[in-house]
């Protein structure tokens, strides 16, 4: 959802033809805040959403919208790897499993 956030600020903002500092002056937010929101580097709260889609000069229902089809998206994906896996030997789920703990370890220790 962060991400999802992030690439629709960047998207309407540039479809707006307006840099990051004149997102901010409008929305009356700092522009480190936007540039950390659209990396989603930062979590964007209720305020400084409705805040940056009234500069946007759209509502946060319009700003949110497509938002349910990526969540489909990877919903599905999740679901056919999850029907993969249920087809495989006991031995061969202990392998995928022991291999998705360490790409979650090394994921957390790389972004720290």
């Amino acid at each position: 959802m962060v991400k999802f956030i992030g690439d629709k600020i960047r998207l309407l903002r540039k479809e707006k033809g307006l840099s990051q500092e004149e997102l901010a002056k409008k929305a009356l937010i700092h522009p480190t805040y936007i540039g950390q929101l659209e990396r989603a580097e930062k979590n964007a709260t209720i305020v400084s959403l409705e805040k940056i889609a009234a500069a946007l000069d759209t509502s946060l229902e319009e700003f949110f919208r497509g938002c349910d089809s990526v969540g489909k998206k990877h919903g599905e994906n999740i679901h056919s790897v999850i029907n993969s896996i249920q087809k495989l030997n006991s031995k061969d789920k202990e392998d995928i499993l022991h291999i998705i703990n360490l790409l979650i370890d090394w994921k957390n220790r790389t972004s720290a």
